[in-house]
C-alpha cells in the first residue's frame, strides 16, 4: 500500500489515526509540525502527506500548499484533515486531493479507500 506522512502535533490522534492507517496496510511515518514534516519531504517523500490543519508554526494549509507548489512532490497525494467539520474551502486553498474530518464516520472510509 502507501508510504504515508501523518502531520499532527497531538499524540493520541497520530495513535489511533496512525493504527487505523496501518490496519489498511500503510506504512505511516508520524511528524509533529509542518517545518518537520516540509524538511522530511526533501530526503523521502511520502505517497500520501496527511496533514491536520491546525499545527504550531506552519499550518496544515500552508504545509499542502508548498507541497503542491513543488514539482519534485507532484505524486505525492495530499490530505487535509480537522476537528473542524467546515474545512472544504480550506482543503481547496491547500489544493489538497481531499480532507477528512477527525471522529466522522466518513474518516474511516476514507483511510479504507486510500492506495486503491
Amino acid at each position: 500500500m502507501a508510504r504515508v506522512f501523518l502531520v499532527d502535533d497531538h499524540p493520541d490522534v497520530r495513535e489511533v489515526v496512525g493504527q487505523l492507517l496501518n490496519m489498511h496496510g500503510h506504512s505511516v511515518s508520524f511528524v509533529t509540525s509542518g517545518e518537520s514534516a516540509w524538511e522530511k519531504m526533501g530526503s523521502e517523500p511520502p505517497e500520501v502527506l496527511v496533514s491536520d490543519h491546525r499545527l504550531p508554526g506552519m499550518s496544515g494549509v500552508e504545509l499542502l500548499r508548498k507541497v503542491r507548489h513543488d514539482p519534485r512532490f507532484s505524486s505525492v497525494r495530499c490530505i487535509l484533515f480537522s476537528a473542524d467539520a467546515d474545512i472544504k474551502n480550506l482543503a481547496a486553498e491547500a489544493l489538497a486531493h481531499a480532507y477528512w474530518v477527525k471522529g466522522s464516520d466518513a474518516l474511516f472510509d476514507s483511510i479504507a479507500q486510500l492506495g486503491k
